[in-house]
């Protein structure tokens, strides 16, 4: 995927108001054989950084979120990718909170050289949920404070919706392991990730590079449990479907 093809956030050297900016370097450990940073990885970065701006910007902090025994729950994720960092490059990641959708909370990421140049960029759906009854919670007051950013060429928040085939070709199982478990008690977004590339490893997509992922989770998956993959490829798309107990769990699509 060239950059014109998709939008991007314009870039400032200034971090803009509102936005947190982290300048880290890529390790050996978070890339793959051919040492570019797996999509899971990149999440995981994110993911720290997402705590960071909401603990800067939103009103309020993940920890007190946590005592009043409520949790972000990302329920869609897309990423747009121009190209993987490398072991060693520093990158410059950026996040920052935009316009609620409905009853839902949006997060977008962009990925950058230092130089400016963009790597890639992410945009996420979030909700709180309550950590007893497992459901949707109501927002905290202290969430209308959150500083919202708008920046020009950012991407739109994902689609809700995505088609997927009737039929799969191939499925396997993967059991959920407790090092696949975050501090909200289910299985982390990132791993689904790692779960997609293990499937891929068996297709003839093994040494193609993704270029947009797109990721529903339906409901969680927590430790034990033994999710059914089904899966296909077409036009360089992996399409994979998870369930468990007779429900659908996650729906992935990633392009090569």
């Amino acid at each position: 995927m060239e950059k014109k093809d998709i939008a991007f956030p314009e870039f400032t050297t200034e971090c803009p108001e509102g936005v947190f900016e982290l300048i880290t370097e890529v390790t050996a450990d978070q890339t793959d054989a051919n040492g570019m940073m797996r999509p899971s990885d990149v999440v995981r970065q994110i993911q720290t950084m997402v705590e960071m701006h909401l603990d800067r910007y939103s009103g309020t902090t993940v920890k007190a979120l946590q005592e009043a025994a409520l949790s972000w729950i990302i329920v869609w994720n897309e990423l747009t990718i121009v190209r993987l960092p490398k072991a060693g490059e520093q990158i410059r990641m950026r996040v920052w909170a935009g316009k609620k959708q409905m009853v839902m909370h949006t997060r977008k990421c962009a990925i950058y050289t230092m130089s400016g140049e963009p790597i890639l960029t992410m945009a996420a759906l979030f909700i709180l949920m309550d950590q007893k009854t497992r459901k949707m919670a109501k927002d905290p007051a202290e969430l209308e404070q959150q500083v919202i950013v708008k920046i020009p060429g950012e991407p739109k928040p994902p689609k809700m919706m995505m088609s997927f085939p009737d039929e799969y070709t191939d499925h396997v199982e993967r059991t959920v392991q407790p090092d696949e478990i975050d501090k909200y008690g289910h299985m982390n977004n990132a791993y689904y990730l790692d779960w997609a590339d293990e499937v891929r490893n068996h297709t003839d997509l093994k040494d193609h590079i993704p270029t947009k992922i797109w990721i529903e989770y339906t409901r969680e998956l927590r430790q034990g449990q033994t999710a059914e993959m089904k899966y296909t490829v077409s036009d360089n798309t992996l399409y994979l479907m998870g369930s468990c107990e007779g429900e659908q769990r996650f729906l992935l699509k990633a392009e090569y």
